[in-house]
Order: structure tokens, then C-alpha cells, then sequence
């Protein structure tokens, strides 16, 4: 604050500019230079302050105040200071000077009454005007504002004043003044629409322009376009939307497919488009009326949203059809699971108006791209297929448009089906592979290995119906059938045979076990309930399993390692593992994969592969196993390398319970020749 000597030598004024642009313009006046030395007076002897904003004690500290404003903005002064308006960059040197010799002179009270006369002018203008708008100053504190910006904001207009903007509607996506600051620096035309609540809860939507005035001020245009937003969504419900179902409709259907469409082909996976058609459904508009069977076909609309992915869409093909469409889909038989859980939907009655009524849905289905590659093609697949469901299926049933998607879904759906009646039926058995001691030509233990007993299919591969087991979430029942039979098993040799008392059970484990949190928990109770020593239990698990998701299967493996089962890890080398992840592994034991075993004789660098495979286990104290062996010549190089323990069909293929019995009461011949030089005693 600077006190200037000017126009009569003894007048003294105080400026207080706390704009800089003002404040530079200030300082080149005429009468800034001659006398801003002297600036020691104090407040009480100056009579006049100049000033770009006051506060109230500033108000009552000086007889007089002169308010610089370059935004010419509506608003109320003190009673004792004159408004000096003016446009940036104008020079009001002249006009200064003239009210600072007005006040001097003793002019005071006309000023003050002409320009209060000029400002209820002003406010009576403002108020009439139709506008909403709002001032505010640099920090979004409302000035001064029109009657209707104080009716927008459901507030009364006395009490706009002083509050932030921010304050009186509420905008969560990100801070509302930071916004308006922005868009007003730039000088954006475009208005900002504003979707917020107000103060009492009522939800609005504004288009706010936005514009700087002066050096510190803001006025904001306000527009309420709630009822047009309204209007709008109504309008874009109404061509998007069935009014029926409230489902999408086909033109809705069909943005969302191309935009599937083209997802896909970045991605490389599927895109299934369903076509159902609800029979019967005619005869039930015929017997209950349009009304009952609106509802009727809303509520089967509805309930099929409980079945299917978030991310699908289903819509309203029209009369009595719907469609789905499924995208990212790696496997195809997620789409017959999905074919299925709808005809089973279906298959219960729904209840209208008292009555029990009955629909059953064909269903065709096209997948992009195998059936087409283009919208239209797809469509005609989806409904060629699900004619030949109505027509070949008997209804009630769904139907791939190409063969050999069909086929494949269709089997993978068959053997899923199969495994839960095996499952029911006790299709499944186990039988155990012996492990061989190098040192001591020894059997010191056995792999459990699962076979299906289906009546219908002879020899399934197990590699084939566990993946399908993992996918469709029944990996678990069965992986604790396992583990319960061969504990069980296990413990019951141990106690009738006692050359067995220092064998051991493996069990393959499957990467989709180790995802369950109560999995160690629920060993400790299959080995209670066998009365097996932990000892004597061994988990086998690949690398990939570990890799999957290496934190969570650390820390499930040392909860199970606790426990004081053995773990393994089966196919090493195969695998993409980190040593340093390896070396966190409480592992007690690796398994050479035979795809290297049958490379002995054969591939040299394979055999060095092998030898730094054995050195390292060696230097880690893990017991070596290696599986697969067939050959003498594969038995002699691990002989050679120190390997730990052999398995493979040169000593035995997986054998029977009754055949392992019968091995260890010494009644079973010898399995080959290189057995007979295995004791069987204690």
C-alpha cells in the first residue's frame, strides 16, 4: 500500500491494487512518479484509498474509497465509495484525477447520490433481464447474478451472494471451477453441458457458457436444458429401445455386432450371434390378450439377463424372437453352455394371470467368422440354423450353422455332461505307477494316475476331458476325488503291506486348484480322515501352474508344504519358470519330462541339458526324478548322471490297485526282467 501526494500538496491517497496489469498501469499515472517517495504516511491521516477490491475494514478505515473495475459487473458498494468502471488497458488517469479533485473539493455526497441512482438502474435492468447469469469473482464467489439464475438454481437471490458456484450444484466427474477456469482461459464458444444435482437434491442439466471479464471477474450464461436432456433420452430410448421388453431393438442390435465385429477381428476371438424363437408364444397371446402377453414376454426377456455375461447384448429381434450376441469368446463351448442354460430356463412354466403357460426356444447360432464374415451373412446363418432347430430338432434345442463348430462344441459339451454323471456314477478310477530308487532298486513310491471307465467311450484321453474338467469348474470335485482315493488308498497299503512303510502317493495337481484359497485346508482334512502321514502325500504341479500366477501359488504351496506334504514340480524344462520364483518354491523334488528323456542317445545338447538339470537339484538338495524311461539305454545314462528315482514303462505301466496288491504279497511275476533285480522286502 503506497500513500501519494497529489493535486494539492497536503492530499493524501493510498492505493491498494492487487491485480498486477492494474497495478502497472497505476504506477505509470502522471502523478504516481513525482511523488512516490512519500509512503510513510499512515492510514489515519489519508482520507482516500484506491483500491481494486475492499474489504469491510478497508470500508470503514477510510472517509473515502475509489473501487477500480474493469468488468463493469453488476454489484453492491459501501455507502462511502465511488465506482470507478473502466475497460482493461483504458487510461483512467483523467477520470481518476477528476473524482479524486471531486472529493477534494467537497463533492462527496452528489457523487455518491448520482451513482447510487445509476446503480438501482443497473440492478432494476439486471433483474429484468431473462438471462441467467451469474458474476463471480477469481475464485468462483458469487458477486451478483439475474433473478433468473437465482430461479435455475432453486435458490432466492439475496442468498447467492458470497457462495461458491461449485457450492450450489454438484458435479462429481472433476472439480467444476477448475473446468469453467480452463474453458474461460482458452475462450471456448462451445458451452459446457453440465449434468448435476442441485442443493435440494433435484437433478438438472445446463449448458454454461463461460467468459472472463475484466482482469478478475467470470460471468456465466446459464441455460437449463433438463427438459431437452429429457426429451433427448426419451427420443434415443424410444429408437434404440423396444417399449415392450425394454431390450435393445435391432438397429441398436446391430451398432453393437459391427463394433463386435471389428473388436474381434483385433483380438482373434469369437463372436456369436443367438437367434431365439419362443414357441407357442402365438397361442399364448391368443388365450390371455396383448396386456398378459407383454408381460409375459418382458418377463422372458428379463429373466435371461440373469444368464448371460455382462458384457453381451441381448435384444428384441421382433414378435416373438430375441437375439444375443456373444463376443471374446475363446472357446465354443461357452456358447452351448449359454444355448443350454437357456432351454433349461425355459423348460419351467411361467405363471399368467393364475395359469401355468409353457415356451420352448429354438435357438440358432452363427459364429463369426467361421459362418460369415460380414453382418448380413451372419444373420441369415443365425436364422438358417435356428430353422433347422425348429424343423430338425423338435424344438426346444439349439443348432450351430457349421458343422464343424458344432461338432466340436457340441463334444466338448457332451463330455462335460458325461464327467458330472461320472462323477454321480463312480466312473472314475485310479491307477498307480511304481517309482523306482536308483540306489537301492527299490519301489519307494507310486504317481496316481485318474482313468474314466465311461461304458460308452473306451480309452478317453485324460488330457482331453481335464481341460474341459478346468474350464467348466468341475477340475475341483474331481481333484479332491483324486486326492481322497489315493490318501485313502495309500494308507491302507501302508497298513497291510510293510515293505510299504517308506512309499510315498504322488498326485498331479491342476494350475485351476491352486486358485482355491481353501485348498490346503481341504488336504489336511483328507489326511486326517485317511490317517496318512503328510509325509507320504506328494502334489505334483507344472511350471506353467506355477507361472499362471506365481504369488498367490507361492503362498497357497507353503501353506500346503506346512502341512508337510512334498511337492514336486512335474514337465521341468518344458516351461517358461524363473529361477528366481524357483528358488521361493518350497519344492522338495523336480521331474525331468520325458520329452527330454527320449532325446538320450539321440540329441547330445538334450543330454546336457539333462546333466545341468541334475547338478542343479543336486546343489539344491531336491530329490531328481525321471519319467518316461523305455529303454536300457535311458536307465544306463541316468545311472550314470546320479539321477535319484526312474519311472517309466521299463519297470511298469500304470497298474491296478489289484495288480500293486498282488506285486507286494509276492504272488504278481516279475513286470520285466530289470525288475527281478528289485527286492521286495522290508
Amino acid at each position: 500500500m503506497v500513500a501519494i501526494s497529489s493535486l494539492p500538496r497536503d492530499f493524501k491517497v493510498h492505493f491498494s491494487i492487487g491485480n498486477a496489469k492494474l497495478r502497472d498501469e497505476i504506477a505509470r499515472l502522471p502523478f504516481m512518479k513525482a511523488y512516490v517517495a512519500e509512503s510513510n504516511d499512515p492510514a489515519s491521516n489519508v482520507r482516500i484509498l484506491v483500491a481494486d477490491a475492499i474489504s469491510d475494514s478497508q470500508a470503514k478505515q477510510y472517509e473515502y474509497l475509489i473501487l477500480i473495475d474493469t468488468s463493469c459487473v453488476p454489484c453492491a458498494v459501501p455507502n462511502n465509495t465511488i465506482l470507478l468502471s473502466c475497460f482493461p488497458n483504458e487510461n483512467i488517469a483523467a477520470e481518476l484525477i477528476g473524482i479524486i479533485s471531486a472529493l477534494n473539493q467537497g463533492h462527496a455526497a452528489s457523487l455518491l447520490k448520482s451513482q447510487g441512482r445509476q446503480l438501482l438502474q443497473i440492478e432494476s435492468i439486471t433483474c429484468s433481464l431473462e438471462e441467467a447469469i451469474i458474476w463471480t469473482n477469481e475464485n468462483f464467489q458469487i458477486i451478483s447474478s439475474t433473478d433468473s439464475a437465482a430461479a435455475i438454481l432453486r435458490q432466492e437471490k439475496k442468498n447467492l451472494k458470497g457462495r461458491k458456484f461449485q457450492e450450489l450444484i454438484k458435479y462429481e466427474e472433476e472439480d467444476l471451477h477448475d473446468l469453467l477456469r480452463k474453458r474461460a482461459l482458452v475462450n471456448a464458444s462451445e458451452k459446457l453441458g453440465l449434468n448435476g444435482v442441485l442443493t435440494d437434491g433435484e437433478k438438472i442439466y445446463l449448458n454454461i457458457g463461460i467468459k472472463l471479464v475484466g482482469f478478475n471477474r467470470y460471468q456465466l450464461n446459464l441455460i437449463d436444458v433438463s427438459s431437452q436432456y429429457a426429451a433427448d433420452k426419451r427420443f434415443i430410448k424410444l429408437a434404440n429401445y423396444d417399449p415392450v421388453t425394454g431390450l435393445a431393438n435391432r438397429g441398436l442390435l446391430f451398432e453393437f455386432l459391427q463394433r463386435a465385429i471389428t473388436r474381434s477381428k483385433r483380438s482373434g476371438r469369437y463372436v456369436a450371434l443367438l437367434l431365439l424363437n419362443l414357441d407357442h408364444f402365438n397361442r399364448i397371446h391368443d388365450e390371455t390378450g396383448v396386456q398378459l402377453s407383454d408381460e409375459f414376454l418382458k418377463t422372458a426377456a428379463n429373466n435371461l439377463k440373469f444368464i448371460i455375461h455382462e458384457n453381451d447384448m441381448l435384444a428384441r429381434w421382433g414378435g416373438d424372437e430375441l437375439a444375443l450376441v456373444m463376443e471374446d469368446i475363446k472357446y465354443l463351448d461357452s456358447v452351448s453352455r449359454i444355448a443350454e442354460k437357456i432351454v433349461a430356463l425355459y423348460s419351467n412354466p411361467f405363471v399368467i394371470d393364475g395359469q401355468d403357460y409353457y415356451v420352448s426356444p429354438s435357438i440358432g447360432i452363427a459364429v463369426f467368422p467361421e459362418a460369415d464374415d460380414t453382418i448380413n451373412g451372419l444373420i441369415q446363418a443365425a436364422d438358417t440354423a435356428m430353422y433347422e432347430a425348429k424343423t430338425e430338432g423338435g424344438r426346444n434345442t439349439y443348432r450351430f450353422y457349421q458343422s464343424r463348430l458344432l461338432e466340436d462344441a457340441e463334444e466338448r459339451a457332451s463330455i462335460e455332461r458325461q464327467l458330472r454323471r461320472g462323477l454321480d456314477y463312480s466312473e472314475f478310477e485310479l491307477v498307480y505307477q511304481p517309482k523306482i530308487c536308483i540306489s537301492s532298486e527299490k519301489i519307494v513310491g507310486f504317481e496316481a494316475l485318474l482313468r474314466w471307465n465311461h461304458p460308452d467311450w473306451q480309452g478317453v484321453s485324460p488330457d482331453k476331458y481335464i481341460k474341459i474338467a478346468e474350464e467348466c469348474g468341475l477340475i475341483r470335485p474331481i481333484g479332491d476325488w483324486v486326492l481322497r482315493q489315493a490318501c485313502s488308498q495309500m494308507g491302507n497299503w501302508i497298513e497291510q503291506f510293510p515293505q510299504m512303510k517308506d512309499c510315498s502317493i504322488a498326485v498331479n495337481v491342476s494350475p485351476k486348484q491352486l486358485d482355491d484359497p481353501y485348498f490346503a485346508g481341504r488336504i489336511a482334512v483328507i489326511l486326517a480322515d485317511s490317517h496318512l502321514d503328510a509325509k507320504k502325500l506328494e502334489i505334483e504341479i507344472t511350471e506353467s501352474a506355477v507361472m499362471d500366477n506365481p504369488e498367490q501359488t507361492i503362498l497357497i504351496l507353503n501353506k500346503i508344504h506346512e502341512l508337510g506334504v512334498k511337492i514336486s514340480i512335474d514337465d521341468f524344462g518344458t516351461g517358461y519358470s524363473s529361477l528366481s520364483y524357483l528358488k521361493k518354491l518350497p519344492i522338495d523334488c523336480i521331474k525331468i519330462d520325458r520329452s527330454f528323456v527320449m532325446d538320450i542317445g539321440i540329441n547330445e545338447s538334450t543330454e546336457a541339458i539333462i546333466h545341468a538339470i541334475l547338478v542343479m537339484s543336486s546343489e539344491l538338495s531336491l530329490t531328481n526324478v525321471a519319467e518316461g524311461i523305455e529303454t536300457p539305454e535311458q536307465m544306463a545314462f541316468f545311472k550314470r548322471t546320479n539321477c535319484d528315482i526312474l519311472q517309466g514303462y521299463m519297470f511298469s505301466k500304470p497298474r491296478s490297485q489289484a495288480d500293486i496288491e498282488d506285486i507286494f504279497s509276492q504272488s504278481y511275476p516279475a513286470l520285466h526282467e530289470e525288475l527281478s533285480q528289485i527286492e521286495l522286502r522290508p
